[in-house]
């Protein structure tokens, strides 16, 4: 895998870039994704006011919340699905948020801020159509959910015909997916070929979902798909790493195989070599056969006497009985048609074996230069990974390092914060303190005046209550608090006359004596006057005369008569007011007296009401009644005003 192509959106992935071409690859990089941020509703953002739970699911969710809202909510704990989407909050937000060990839905799940969400509003920040495992697995936990959308992937273009054949001519073997979105741009296409050449190469995604995807729904075989441990440049470059190795170690176990099968090839061969072993050792018995034997002697006799041809039987017999080589046969001794033909097969065979042999030791040789060259492109590999993760060591040393100095800057700069802000609130603390004195010195005072002059016990119980809070507040005020305590007990021992009570019920009467009926004259009935009406009788004639001069009579003066004869004199108006404002001073005069806590004044003026009710109002009246019995109530009642009380307060506050 010599060609990478990285399909990250426009300003992302430059570091994978990067480290890929540092590792000797050649690396390509085509967005297919664009980000369109997008503005939620109003409902959707003021869901996050009382979200205990916020979900990023990306860095781009985080940039486009950061669009239209200012600040997170304080209370809500804040989950980020990788380290990346974590450094972004910190960065606009400046809150710390939970990252999981896997940066995927599982990952997210799996943490213990997401075990116990029953009942609890969670707000997943998403891109449209992302993450609905997520939302249906909070929602099968109880959660109230809610999902703000703030930005949406659209693909650069309307299919994928133009990138595949660009890819498929710059002869593209490895693909870096971080989304399904971009999987599916990638793949939308109708041309055949096409699909089925992108289908062999080697992807490398952030997720075992994208992976997933990609064998369910486009058909890529499982051991094509590499998944990494994020969708950070980091974590995606390891992928690419391991993918490379495993590809490399796959091609090494194929040139295994096929030199397994040339072994067993060779091995097909070994029956020629033991023909040839066969001859071999004709070749030696004939060598060590003597050649002057009586027998080889006649049958030389025999060919130069008779010339004839040998029958085939005959010949046979010879063969069998001594085989010989005619490369050491003597000059005088002839030699077996038979035996050379034998001879030549032999040779023959020998040297199609040793062919099959040079044949197979070329292979062998072939197969372990290629073998050793795997090698050492491995070592060199191993090498440069040993290299990468020795720099990505010291990178990840270094940053842990720069988080550390701002770690300890942070620390520093908050300690430092601390103290001013301690001396602030030091400084700020000297005048309240003088406001506090003065004021305790103000309510000191003022509490002889509630209780000797107004003897308003619970006025001075408030004061009391007021002077014991700043008390607290104060240094060294320990005998202070003493006294107040001493003093509010001492007033809640007191019996306190119902004041209240009896003015309301004096309040009630005033109401009623503008309603109260005077003594005034009643007049008796008229007595009964004739009917003036004239009789139809002429016997009647005397009685007509009378009332026909009645009724002449009273068109010019009207007289009656009644039955008592003594008239008192009547009241007019103003009379009638004079009375009634008597009344209500002598119960305003009462209430005062009330007020002032006089006892005297309070009974005397309760008399007078009582006297003027009894001679100017009409006592058979009901109201009347009423009126009389309650002033008679309250002149039977008791009132004790206890003026000789004295309090330690005031005397601790002026030695302060």
């Amino acid at each position: 895998m010599k060609h990478i192509l990285v399909t990250r959106p426009q300003g992302k992935g430059d570091e994978l870039v990067s480290n890929l071409q540092a590792a000797s690859f050649k690396v390509s990089h085509t967005p297919v994704l664009g980000i369109h941020y997008v503005t939620p509703s109003t409902i959707e953002l003021a869901t996050l006011n009382e979200a205990e739970i916020i979900i990023f699911i990306s860095q781009d969710a985080v940039l486009g919340l950061k669009s239209c809202l200012a600040q997170l909510p304080t209370t809500a704990t804040c989950i980020a699905v990788g380290s990346t989407t974590a450094e972004a909050l910190y960065q606009h937000f400046a809150v710390t948020a939970l990252v999981p060990e896997q940066h995927d839905t599982e990952g997210m799940l799996a943490l213990s801020a997401l075990q116990q969400v029953e009942q609890k509003p969670v707000v997943i920040i998403k891109g449209q159509g992302g993450r609905p495992d997520l939302a249906k697995q909070l929602k099968i936990r109880g959660a109230l959910l809610n999902q703000c959308v703030v930005y949406e992937r659209v693909a650069l273009a309307e299919n994928a015909n133009d990138w595949l054949d660009h890819w498929q001519h710059s002869e593209i073997d490895g693909i870096v997916v971080t989304s399904i979105a971009a999987v599916d741009a990638i793949f939308n296409s109708h041309d055949s070929p096409k699909l089925s050449w992108l289908r062999t190469r080697q992807f490398v995604v952030a997720s075992a979902r994208i992976a997933t995807h990609l064998q369910q729904h486009h058909a890529v075989a499982p051991e094509l798909c590499q998944v990494s441990q994020g969708a950070g440049d980091e974590a995606m470059f390891i992928a690419v790493l391991a993918a490379r190795n495993a590809m490399q170690t796959s091609v090494a176990d194929e040139q295994t195989s096929e030199l397994d099968a040339e072994t067993e090839l060779s091995q097909s061969s070994e029956p020629h070599l033991a023909i040839d072993e066969s001859l071999n050792a004709q070749e030696t018995s004939l060598q060590d056969t003597a050649l002057s034997q009586p027998e080889v002697a006649s049958q030389h006799q025999d060919f130069s006497a008779a010339p004839a041809r040998p029958s085939l039987e005959h010949t046979m017999s010879e063969q069998s009985s001594a085989p010989v080589s005619a490369a050491v046969v003597p000059a005088t001794q002839k030699i077996s048609k038979l035996a050379v033909l034998a001879l030549l097969v032999g040779i023959t065979g020998l040297a199609a074996s040793g062919a099959l042999v040079w044949q197979g030791q070329q292979s062998v040789s072939y197969l372990q230069a290629q073998l050793q060259q795997q090698a050492n492109d491995n070592a060199a590999l191993q090498q440069q990974l040993a290299a990468q993760q020795q720099q990505l060591a010291g990178f990840k040393s270094e940053w842990q390092n720069a988080q550390r100095s701002v770690a300890d800057t942070l620390a520093a700069e908050r300690q430092q914060l601390s103290a001013q802000i301690a001396a602030w609130q030091e400084n700020a603390a000297a005048p309240n303190q003088l406001l506090l004195q003065s004021e305790l010195t103000y309510l000191a005072r003022l509490l002889p005046f509630k209780v000797t002059l107004e003897q308003d016990w619970q006025g001075a119980l408030t004061v009391l209550q007021r002077m014991q809070a700043i008390a607290e507040t104060l240094p060294q005020s320990q005998p202070l608090q003493v006294a107040i305590s001493q003093d509010i007990n001492q007033l809640r021992a007191k019996p306190n006359a119902p004041v209240e009570a009896h003015y309301i019920a004096l309040q009630a009467l005033q109401q009623q004596a503008a309603k109260l009926p005077l003594l005034q004259l009643a007049l008796p009935q008229p007595a009964a006057v004739e009917g003036t009406e004239l009789s139809p009788q002429l016997s009647d004639w005397r009685a007509n005369l009378a009332r026909s001069w009645q009724r002449l009579v009273d068109d010019f003066i009207k007289i009656r008569t009644r039955e008592s004869a003594t008239i008192a004199p009547l009241l007019n108006d103003t009379e009638q007011r004079l009375l009634r404002h008597e009344l209500s001073i002598h119960l305003s005069t009462a209430q005062a007296a009330l007020l002032e806590k006089q006892a005297s004044v309070f009974f005397a003026a309760l008399n007078a009401a009582h006297a003027h009710l009894q001679t100017h109002y009409d006592s058979k009246d009901t109201a009347v009644q009423s009126v009389l019995a309650e002033l008679q109530r309250l002149a039977g009642i008791t009132l004790h005003f206890d003026t000789n009380l004295e309090l330690a307060s005031p005397a601790v506050v002026r030695g302060l």
